[in-house]
């Protein structure tokens, strides 16, 4: 994991979640990870959103800490943190969201007064639960601890390109195929067991009765470390025809053919 460092844009509203950004910066860094983020654009121009874009694009995860403000809202009608959001999903970006409890107390400036702003929250909030990886946090320290433990699961089960050093890079593909291979090998002797099972089950049995006898009953085990050919019928001695006929014959054959 320290090998590889992953960028990581972390998006929400400014105001309010200050203190909230600084703990994920935080952590972040104490992960040896990159955090990044575009939160000081507050004016809507093609330029500042080509530059968000192109910033998601070359980050291998999107984290969305999201508070009690919608932000500010940009030409197309939406604010930028959902924007950023939709960018993220649309193009494959892992993303990862922390959510505030809904019941935590809020100052002034961190809730909106407008009722447009509070349902467009709610929607885009009902929207973060349902599309993306969800955690809920109280305060910053407990924010702080769930991106902790939430950022190492996500590089695991959703591995992304990354950074590493020019020097690292052969030795680091070199390990990720030698892994690949080790897998591969491991399938393939299960799969070689379950075959070797399979043959040993299907193996024919002869049961061998003489004058009318207890029969005799020849295992698997006592069969498959033996070489055994087809029987012709027709060789079969005269004297010994009375105690076998043609379809036990076939039978044997049939199963000793399909097991070679």
């Amino acid at each position: 994991m320290y090998d590889k460092k992953h960028q990581i844009f972390i998006s929400s509203t400014f105001t309010d979640l200050v203190n909230a950004r600084e703990e994920a910066i935080k952590v972040i860094l104490n992960l040896y990870q990159i955090p990044i983020g575009m939160e000081m654009f507050s004016a809507d121009n093609d330029e500042q959103w080509s530059t968000i874009k192109s910033t998601i694009d070359s980050s291998d995860y999107y984290l969305l800490i999201l508070g009690h403000r919608y932000g500010s809202v940009t030409s197309d009608g939406i604010s930028y943190t959902e924007k950023e959001f939709d960018y993220a999903k649309s193009i494959g970006v892992p993303v990862i969201s922390f959510v505030k409890n809904r019941d935590s107390a809020t100052k002034p400036h961190e809730r909106d007064n407008d009722s447009k702003l509070q349902k467009a929250l709610d929607k885009f909030l009902k929207k973060v639960t349902k599309d993306s990886m969800c955690d809920f946090w109280g305060t910053e320290n407990e924010l702080g601890q769930k991106i902790a433990i939430a950022l190492p699961k996500i590089f695991y089960k959703t591995p992304r390109v990354g950074w590493v050093k020019s020097n690292l890079s052969t030795s680091i593909e070199t390990a990720e195929e030698l892994t690949k291979l080790v897998q591969e090998n491991r399938e393939l002797r299960e799969s070689l067991e379950k075959y070797k099972a399979l043959i040993q089950n299907d193996i024919p049995s002869l049961e061998v009765k003489i004058n009318n006898d207890v029969p005799v009953l020849l295992k698997h085990e006592e069969i498959i470390n033996r070489k055994y050919r087809n029987i012709d019928f027709d060789d079969i001695p005269a004297h010994l025809l009375k105690y076998i006929v043609k379809e036990n014959v076939d039978n044997f054959n049939n199963k000793l053919i399909r097991n070679q």
